[in-house]
């Protein structure tokens, strides 16, 4: 079963192989996915499909363990409420744009793992807190990073040459206005 038959229910537990296929698609297709993502260490999602795959849960708090693979497709989670990229967590390939609920509600992004995107760009905003220990490698796109409180850093992030990073922090004042 594909993540279109997750469509609108409360979570998503995945401990095996989730995969969207590859197919010729007409139009504007989409792939969606409006619930809590627990993908366990055991769990692979493999996006092969050119749709790019979206998760709207408001105030989720989403964990990886496992490997997510963006082959050809692009992934984007809006109005998390936390984002958890395990030691054990791998996300890799194209775009991934990850955006949180804003300062006041306190999201928080945490990336132990590593995510490696070779053929797209990563944005991470609207979190009250973005922490790296892990790796993050953007090859095939540019970076951009926005918080509205701390973005620290003890991990490693890799820009390609010819590639931006852009970090804009706020102060809660700031984000106000």
């Amino acid at each position: 079963r594909g993540l279109g038959d997750v469509y609108k229910r409360q979570s998503l537990i995945n401990t095996g192989m989730i995969t969207t296929v590859l197919m010729e698609e007409t139009g504007n297709p989409l792939r969606q996915l409006n619930a809590q993502m627990n993908n366990l260490a055991t769990g692979v999602i493999d996006l092969n499909s050119v749709a790019p795959l979206t998760n709207n849960k408001v105030g989720a708090h989403h964990e990886n363990a496992g490997q997510i693979y963006l082959n050809n497709a692009s992934m984007s989670v809006t109005s998390i409420g936390s984002f958890h990229n395990q030691a054990t967590g791998t996300i890799s390939g194209r775009s991934l744009t990850l955006t949180g609920q804003g300062a006041g509600a306190g999201a928080s992004l945490t990336n132990d793992g590593d995510i490696s995107l070779a053929s797209g760009g990563l944005g991470f905003s609207s979190f009250s807190a973005i922490t790296n220990s892990g790796t993050l490698d953007v090859s095939g796109g540019n970076a951009s990073f926005s918080a509205y409180t701390t973005l620290t850093n003890s991990g490693d992030i890799g820009i390609a040459s010819g590639r931006t990073m852009t970090c804009l922090l706020y102060t809660s004042d700031a984000a106000d206005e």
